[in-house]
C-alpha cells in the first residue's frame, strides 16, 4: 500500500511540472529597411540581425513598448515586433514607430 501512495504522489508531483507553463524569454523584430548592424545590445539583451530581421534569445522584462521604441531608434522602422511570447498588432506597431 505504501509503495502504490508513493507512485501515486510522485506521478502527481511530475504531472505538474509537466504541465507548469514556462514563459518565454525570447524577442523578434522585422525592419521596413534592411539593416547593416550584425549586433545591437540594448538593456544587456543582444539583438542578431540579419537583413531585415532581428531576434534575441533572451530579454529582459521591460515593458515591450518602450522595448520596441528603443529598437526603432537604433535599428529604424519596425514591421513587426514580438516580445516574450507576444506579438504586436497594427496600432501597437504606429505606437512603436511614432516618433
Amino acid at each position: 500500500m505504501r509503495v502504490f501512495l508513493i507512485g501515486a504522489l510522485a506521478l502527481t508531483a511530475f504531472a505538474g511540472a509537466a504541465n507548469a507553463e514556462t514563459q518565454r524569454t525570447d524577442g523578434w523584430l522585422t525592419l521596413k529597411a534592411k539593416t547593416t548592424r550584425g549586433n545591437v545590445i540594448l538593456d544587456g539583451a543582444v539583438w542578431s540581425c540579419k537583413g531585415d530581421v532581428c531576434r534575441a534569445p533572451k530579454v529582459k522584462a521591460l515593458p515591450a513598448d518602450q522595448q520596441c521604441k528603443q529598437l526603432r531608434e537604433k535599428l529604424g522602422e519596425v514591421t513587426g515586433f514580438g516580445y516574450r511570447g507576444a506579438n504586436f498588432e497594427a496600432g501597437q506597431l504606429a505606437a512603436c514607430n511614432a516618433a
